[in-house]
């Protein structure tokens, strides 16, 4: 399955579920990817990781280019990187949906913004889970949409922080209605209703789908979750 439509038909407007990658399995990648789509997500979340903004390297943009040749899902880079703007030229034109940037990655994030916006994707400013949320009153209103972590940078799929619900509502209350908000890390069945009443557009879900005996149903039954909501 590699249509846009394949996720959208079923999810509820508004509310998106993408599957990360890091924990998928690097050699059978492809599989995998067909098999999320298969699986009923909306999209696939790519992040790039440099082994210094985090303490682990996963993908480079070439796998965002590799991606784009064999589906047209959505399709979104996570930057965990230290220094964003050599990855933007080749991101921009790769065909990829949506950036996004963290905010505590650079000294010049409106110029970071001000590049991305010269491409047609989605603009986004990711921000880290212990972050300060006024650090997004400068860029928060300007950009398609704001990627907020619930946990810690880690690989190995640590549950969400205590308080992210909260802080969830705070920033989905500091943003205006047009700016979507995204949250990523230690999602799983059991909490994504509670972020999505906080205010969670999209979701991007890990571990808590790759390692289920069933991705179909699990995607499912996150999606029954959300819409619930």
């Amino acid at each position: 399955m590699t249509s846009k439509d394949s996720g959208e038909a079923t999810g509820t407007p508004g509310r998106r579920i993408f599957a990360s990658l890091t924990t998928v399995d690097p050699i059978a990648l492809g599989d995998s990817v067909r098999r999320l789509l298969d699986a009923g997500v909306d999209g696939i979340h790519v992040d790039i990781a440099d082994g210094h903004f985090v303490p682990f390297v996963t993908f480079g943009p070439r796998l965002a280019e590799a991606l784009r040749r064999i589906t047209s899902c959505h399709l979104e880079v996570h930057l965990l990187v230290d220094d964003p703007e050599p990855y933007l030229s080749v991101l921009m034109n790769c065909g990829v949906d949506r950036i996004s940037f963290h905010v505590e990655a650079t000294r010049y994030p409106w110029r970071v913004l001000s590049a991305l916006r010269q491409s047609r994707v989605e603009v986004g400013v990711a921000i880290n889970a212990v972050t300060p949320l006024v650090t997004l009153e400068m860029l928060g209103r300007d950009v398609d949409f704001v990627l907020a972590l619930a946990t810690d940078h880690t690989v190995n799929g640590d549950h969400a922080l205590p308080g992210s619900t909260d802080r969830m509502r705070r920033l989905r209350a500091a943003l205006p209605q047009s700016v979507r908000v995204e949250v990523d890390g230690g999602v799983t069945s059991e909490n994504v209703a509670r972020f999505v009443a906080a205010g969670a557009d999209d979701i991007v879900i890990g571990r808590a789908l790759v390692d289920s005996s069933d991705w179909g149903a699990t995607v499912g039954r996150v999606r029954s979750l959300m819409q619930a909501v």
